[in-house]
């Protein structure tokens, strides 16, 4: 017993150290590539933001379109199927 309870911290420590050994340098290049994206992210900003204003009017177009369809022809969103018509 006394065998059991010396080798369980020596266990611990070096599944610790492992660890850290393995996800380190993952966490490293993690933080690289979010500072490369984000110096990118920076010089291109007014891009991004003409491109979000862009896609939230499309967004909003579509949705006026489907209401206006909608309350012309509620029943135009039905799909019919080639089975259902023997």
């Amino acid at each position: 017993m006394k065998n059991t309870e010396q080798v369980t911290p020596v266990a611990a420590a070096v599944t610790a150290l492992s660890t850290l050994l393995c996800c380190v340098p993952t966490s490293f290049a993690a933080a690289m590539a979010t500072t490369s994206a984000g110096i990118f992210v920076v010089d291109h900003q007014g891009w991004f933001l003409a491109g979000s204003v862009l896609l939230i009017a499309i967004g909003v177009f579509q949705l006026r379109r489907a209401t206006v369809l909608m309350i012309i022809s509620p029943t135009s969103w039905r799909c019919t199927s080639a089975t259902s018509a023997s």
